[in-house]
């Protein structure tokens, strides 16, 4: 799947609900945890993990994500393929 616009992630999820999603903390028009707190409520049976990336290494930023659902929490300047492999599982 290709990048999509919040708006457009939740439309797309209602057909298909993916395993995992990789969302930015900063969104084009929206921010990253309300987009974690509307998928919550609307696909509550949801097993998707969700990892959030992030251009911010400061722990008291990555406690908002934690707290809304997000199971991993990756900094954009620190990811490497192994980095993002451990996160997934």
């Amino acid at each position: 799947m290709s990048s999509l616009f919040p708006t457009e992630a939740i439309t797309w999820c209602q057909q298909e609900i993916p395993d995992i999603i990789l969302l930015d903390f900063l969104l084009p028009d929206g921010d990253g945890l309300e987009l974690v707190a509307e998928f919550r409520q609307k696909f509550s049976n949801s097993q998707s993990s969700i990892i959030m990336l992030t251009g911010e290494g400061d722990e008291i930023i990555a406690v908002s994500p934690m707290k809304s659902g997000v199971q991993n929490y990756l900094i954009k300047g620190q990811l490497s393929a192994q980095i993002l492999e451990r996160a997934i599982h």
